[in-house]
């Protein structure tokens, strides 16, 4: 026996808890454009700060300390973007070449949207519950139901003898 008061009490749920996890997000997000740590505002931030998330700063500023503050002129490895491609973040080559050129402040677009604190424009709102679609039809095992006709035996048996002997009488 299958209840559909039941699903649609998951539903409410997960649409409930979307809700609360969307405003707690916006909250996170309003105080970060508002809460500026003293130690983000560098020369290196001044295009970003307020405009992009602080914990992909806070990584910026970890990248840079570990690779570049060393004080020893080394030359970096090649780069791979990685970290472009896998966090969204610009590498230490691009925030060396924004060093080097000492006019420098990483750009807004430097960052992927994911870390940017401005609402993007051109994506309207999602609606969880647009989200939920029927499940798949699955093909059942077996007969048909509602199927009569059945098919015709294609091998026929020779008649017997004794069949053989009433038909002919």
């Amino acid at each position: 026996m299958v209840s559909t008061n039941d699903v649609v009490i998951v539903v409410n749920a997960l649409v409930r808890t979307l809700k609360d996890q969307h405003v707690a997000r916006k909250v996170v997000l309003e105080c970060a454009k508002v809460n500026l740590p003293i130690k983000l505002l560098i020369l290196l931030f001044r295009n970003v700060v307020g405009k992009v998330a602080p914990q992909a700063l806070h990584r910026m500023l970890d990248i840079r300390d570990k690779q570049l503050s060393t004080g020893v002129a080394t030359a970096l490895p090649p780069c791979t973007n990685m970290m472009k491609d896998s966090m969204g973040l610009p590498c230490v080559h691009v925030i060396d070449t924004y060093l080097r050129a000492n006019a420098g402040s990483l750009q807004v677009t430097d960052f992927h949207l994911q870390w940017h604190l401005q609402p993007i424009a051109t994506l309207p709102p999602l609606d969880p519950c647009l989200q939920i679609q029927e499940p798949d039809a699955i093909q059942p095992r077996g007969r048909p139901t509602g199927a009569t006709a059945r098919r015709a035996r294609t091998a026929r048996r020779e008649p017997s003898g004794f069949e053989n002997e009433e038909a002919s009488s």
